[in-house]
This record gives C-alpha cells, structure tokens and sequence, in this order.
C-alpha cells in the first residue's frame, strides 16, 4: 500500500525490504510467505503449514497440531485423550497403559474391569486375587463375610478342619459339627462322655448332683 513498517504488519512477512503477504491460511509468517507461524480459523499449524485437520497421531489445539503422547498412536480433544494405542499398549478409558491397572486384566488389545466384586483379578475377570475394603477372599470369590465351614483369617477365609460344619477364629474351633459328629467343648466327637447328653447335636453338661443325665441336664440318672 506504498508505506513504509516496521515490522511488517501481521499476516506479512518482510522479504527484501518489502512486505509480502502471508500464503492462504496462514494468519501470521516468517522468514517466507510459506513458513507460517499461526493459522487463520478453521486451520492447524503442523510443521509450519496450516492445514485443515491434523495427521494421524496429533490433535487439534488452538489451531497447533500437537503430538499424541506416546502411548497414543490416535488421540482426540487432548493429547492424552486417545482413541488408539500404539504397538504393546492396552486400551482402557481413553488412556494407554502398559501393564493394565489394578482392578484390570488385559483381553486383546484392552484392559477390562475385574468383576465388581474384585479389588484385583488374575486371568478372568471373576478370578479374583483380593477384594474391595471390607469384603473377605475366598477360593477366588470375594464375600461380604465368610461362607459356612470357613473364616475370617485377616483378608481371607480359611476352611474349617474336616469334621466342623461351621468354626470360628481358628479352624479347629468348631460351632457346630457334621453329622454324625457331637459339639463338645469346640471340638467334634462321634460320643459325648457319661456326664453329659445329646441335645441339638450338642454334648451338654448334666447338671450338679446328677452324674448322669437323660433327656434334659437336670433330669438325673446318678
């Protein structure tokens, strides 16, 4: 326009003491009317072209194409955003891992959620290998509290010894036995000693003066 700047406006750059007009797209340039440094609405900057969407493995910010993060071979919105993987990487919420996050197990080229009930999970998604806060492991299955014939043993449940249907605090504490087996003093027997008898799958004490007792503990025999 037949004036002298300095600087060249923007959108121009300064070539041999003239100010030369920026290529198409372009809404800022340096050192030639190719090299942009900005792009005009609608436009990317990538590798100093302005282009009209980013190449695969970058996103579009602000009008900069910005490089995935690594892990990402696509991304979207944010370059930690990714929609694909790159080689060796597992796919799980928009994020890249390699090595699948707790509360996961790799399946082809994801990680999916471990059953609801697993803190962690090991091969399938129901195997589990411990349990969210306040439940209790056991044979891979996570409980609120512990199934008949086990119990609480810090973090898991443990089986009750062979002949108790039901234990507590130890395996050999025995609540209540199978059958045939008696309860008497926590532990199973197949007989209750002379003074005592059988009620309820119980040994029960007969009570003093009775040495021996029959249908209830005050019912005296001896």
């Amino acid at each position: 326009d037949n004036k002298c700047y300095n600087p060249c406006p923007i959108g121009y750059v300064g070539i041999d003491k003239v100010c030369e007009k920026c290529q198409v797209n372009c809404e800022s340039c340096m050192y030639s009317t190719e090299f942009c440094t900005s792009c005009n609405q609608g436009f990317f900057l990538y590798e100093n072209k302005c282009i009209p969407s980013c190449p695969p493995g970058y996103v579009g910010i602000d009008r900069v194409c910005h490089k995935c993060v690594a892990s990402c071979k696509l991304c979207e919105n944010a370059i930690d955003y990714c929609t694909v993987c790159s080689d060796g990487f597992k796919f799980y919420k928009n994020k890249c891992y390699g090595t699948c996050p707790d509360g996961t197990i790799p399946s082809g080229i994801n990680c999916i959620d471990c059953d609801s009930n697993c803190k962690t999970c090991l091969n399938t998604i129901d195997h589990c290998i411990s349990c969210k806060d306040g439940d209790l492991l056991y044979q891979e299955k996570c409980y609120e509290r512990c199934p008949t014939g086990t119990f609480a043993s810090g973090l898991v449940c443990k089986d009750c010894n062979s002949l108790c249907s039901s234990c507590e605090s130890s395996m050999d504490n025995c609540q209540s036995c199978k059958d045939p087996y008696l309860l008497y003093i926590n532990q199973c027997v197949l007989f209750c000693p002379p003074d005592y008898i059988i009620i309820d799958g119980k040994c029960v004490a007969c009570v003093q003066p009775c040495k021996t007792c029959e249908e209830t503990p005050t019912h005296c025999l001896t």
